[in-house]
Formats: structure tokens, C-alpha cells, sequence
């Protein structure tokens, strides 16, 4: 995880730019608490997020082995998964925004529009964390999840496309389908794998089968295929895996159906959402940039934010990213969404992810202490530490290995 070289031009435009102050008016910030003795927020003594609340901020909790293998493996950085590896676990710091949406979410209403938010902030302190930490309170509230790791992905010049035979004038992109099905499996198992239980009646044992989420419309895709009223996602999605070239149109099923869920409630959860609505780096077979909404992949992902076809029970946590953006750009949602971002994502709720506070370095000095990663002995280098990276936890990670 942990570089051991000089840090890179763009880790010393990352220190810059934490420096500044998100600007908009209206969007939340975390708040100030009372400090605390570091020794007391290190180790969480609850490890289930669907239990966290503003008790817990400013503690480390472990992610357990089987959902960071089946859940979270996608959702973290990766230069967080390989210290994970090296340090033989996965911890992750409770941290304000998170039990903001986390709390929002546990107050919802069926009844009412499903809730929106948008996490922005500067480069490295720690978007795509938060959204980790409310995607693992979803999985283990038994929620349906349609996770996007990298929306930039789907606009990078890194896969074939393939007209649609489904949509004129639409592209298809075989390969980000397949692997998104493949996401959604393992991050839904407990959803929609059929469970099979043997029960006696009288003198007679029966095995019964039964089927969690089932297809409740007929959907025709492919060459006059078909899912019926009865069939089971998990038989959707090994279709769409068996018959890769229409993954695309089974991933169009997957999302018609979660859309009128009413009993399961569905997540809507997205890394670098603004690559959705900006502009993308794959051409057609005329050398033509696509448009991403001609991009079928990407064209399910926003038809779902529209209100005719939104969530009827479930909530949309999306993050921005300046991935791919021009670095002059601001970090702020307003300013990483373009106007047709913005509207298909209101009403929605802002969460400003910030550096860390000093006591918070402390905290994550501590820890790193702890797990023999870093040696600092004296306040001197704590506060070297802290001017260094501003608080930054991306710096502070790198800062750390050099040791």
C-alpha cells in the first residue's frame, strides 16, 4: 500500500490544494467535537456498523475478513486493501459524515422521495472511505446494493464497445458489464442466492427451495430470450454472465426490477459520479467521442436518478471525484456536476469531507503505533507530521512509510 519513495508532483498538488476550504454555502461540514483521550478512540469496541453512531466517531473498527473479501474488496482504495494486507487487517476510522448519512438512513421514510447524497471534498481525505463504511452498513442491514466503484472507468478508453442491438445509436461495453454482474453477485449473495432447506412432514422429508428476489415482469432481451414473471436474480445475472454479449440488457432487468422493490431497500451507491454527466475518452468506430449517456452502461445508471423511474425503497450515496477532471476545477459538487448532473440529482443532501483535525492525526498516530507501522515518540513529530500533510490522510499514509 505504502509507497517508500519521495512523494510525487501529484501528491505535492494534493498538499496545496488541502489547503483549501470548501466554499459552499448551504453544504454540510463536519463539526468540531471535544477531544478526548487518543488511547480511548483507537480500537472500536463494535465492529458492526449498523450499531455505530456519534458515540463511535474517531474510532478505528475492523472490517471482518468474509465482508471485506465479499463486499468491501471493491469499494476501498486500493492502496488501503494492500496495507490491509500488510498489516494483516482492516480498519477504518468512524468518522463524522459517514454517521450523518448512516443515522439519515436509519430514519428514513418508505413513504417519502428516496434520500440523496453527494460527498465531495479535496483530493485524499477520504470520499471513497465514507461511502465504503455506509455501503458496509447497507450490506449488513440486508439491503439490495448496486455498487459503481469507478463511474470513470465507464468513460476510459479501456474496453471494447459494440453497437447496441437493443437501442439504436447506443454503444454496448461487454467488458465493464460482465464485471459489474459479477460485483453485484458477490456483493448481493445473501440476497439472491436461492436457500435450500430440507423441512419433515409426518413421515416424509422434503427438500424445499426458496426463492429470495424474483423477476416480477417479463423482460425479452438477446434474440428472442427472456425472463419470466418467477425467475430468480441469481438466474438473471448467471444469464447475463453465460451470454455475455447481452450483459448490458440483463443489467437493464436487474435495475427495472430493483426499482420496484418495495420491501428490500435498494442502495444506489457511486464513486466519481461526475464522470456520468462530463465527457468521456471512448470513441465510436468513426474515431467520434460517445456521449456517455449513448452509453448504454452508463445510460441505466442515470435513467434510475430520473423520478419516474427512481427508487421506490432505498436511498443514492454518490461521491465526486476530479479524477479525470482538470485539476484547476473545484471540489465541490456544484462545480464537479455539470447542469444536467445537477438536476437529475436533486433534491439531494451535501456532505463536505475535510482534513483531519490535529487530535484526529494524534489519533491516527496512534494507530499506526500500534500496529509497529510508525515510530514517533515526541509531540515534536506529531506536529511536524501534521504541518507536513495538513491533515490530509492520503499524505499521512504516505508520510508514514517513509519511517
Amino acid at each position: 500500500m505504502i509507497s517508500t519513495g519521495m512523494i510525487s508532483s501529484n501528491t505535492a498538488a494534493a498538499a496545496a490544494a488541502t489547503q483549501q476550504q470548501p466554499q459552499d454555502s448551504g453544504e454540510q461540514t463536519s463539526k468540531e467535537h471535544p477531544k478526548t483521550s487518543v488511547a480511548t478512540h483507537v480500537a472500536a469496541k463494535v465492529n458492526n456498523p449498523v450499531f455505530h453512531g456519534i458515540e463511535h466517531i474517531r474510532h478505528f473498527y475492523t472490517v471482518p475478513k468474509d465482508d471485506m473479501n465479499g463486499v468491501l474488496g471493491k469499494a476501498l482504495p486500493r492502496r488501503l486493501t494492500r496495507f490491509s494486507k500488510l498489516i494483516g487487517s482492516t480498519d477504518i476510522l468512524i468518522r463524522e459524515p459517514a454517521i450523518d448519512i448512516i443515522n439519515s438512513l436509519k430514519k428514513r421514510s418508505t413513504d417519502e422521495q428516496p434520500l440523496k447524497f453527494i460527498i465531495s471534498g479535496p483530493d485524499g481525505v477520504g470520499k471513497t472511505v465514507t461511502l465504503a463504511h455506509v455501503i458496509h452498513y447497507c450490506y449488513r442491514s440486508n439491503w439490495f446494493i448496486l455498487h459503481v466503484p469507478s463511474a470513470y472507468k465507464w468513460i476510459s478508453p479501456n474496453s471494447e464497445i459494440k453497437k447496441s442491438h437493443r437501442k439504436k445509436n447506443y454503444w454496448d461495453q461487454i467488458e465493464h458489464a460482465c464485471e459489474w454482474l459479477t460485483l453485484c453477485k458477490t456483493i448481493n449473495r445473501q440476497l439472491i442466492e436461492n436457500v435450500r432447506s430440507i423441512i419433515q412432514i409426518s413421515n416424509e422429508i422434503t427438500l424445499r427451495l426458496e426463492v429470495k428476489m424474483t423477476v416480477t415482469k417479463t423482460f425479452h432481451y438477446g434474440r428472442g430470450d427472456k425472463f419470466v414473471e418467477g425467475d430468480s436474480i441469481a438466474y438473471v445475472i448467471e444469464q447475463g454472465l453465460l451470454k455475455s454479449e447481452f450483459a448490458v440488457d440483463v443489467i437493464e432487468c436487474i435495475i427495472n426490477e430493483v426499482t420496484r422493490q418495495t420491501e428490500t431497500p435498494v442502495l444506489y451507491a457511486m464513486d466519481e459520479y461526475n464522470a456520468l454527466f462530463g465527457k468521456t475518452a471512448v470513441q465510436d468506430w468513426d474515431k467520434n467521442y460517445i456521449l456517455p449517456s449513448r452509453l448504454s452502461l452508463v445510460e441505466n445508471f442515470i435513467r434510475i436518478l430520473k423520478p419516474h423511474y427512481r427508487l421506490r425503497n432505498g436511498a443514492y450515496v454518490m461521491a465526486v471525484s476530479r479524477t479525470g477532471a482538470p485539476r484547476s476545477e473545484c471540489f465541490s459538487s456544484k462545480k464537479l456536476l455539470p447542469g444536467l448532473g445537477i438536476r437529475r440529482s436533486q433534491p439531494f443532501q451535501s456532505q463536505i469531507m475535510s482534513n483531519l483535525t490535529k487530535e484526529e492525526v494524534h489519533i491516527f498516530i496512534q494507530y499506526y503505533k500500534m500496529k509497529s507501522w510508525l515510530n514517533c515518540e515526541n509531540e515534536a513529530e506529531v506536529n511536524e507530521i501534521y504541518n507536513l500533510t495538513s491533515g490530509n490522510p492520503l499524505l499521512l499514509s504516505k508520510i508514514s512509510a517513509w519511517n
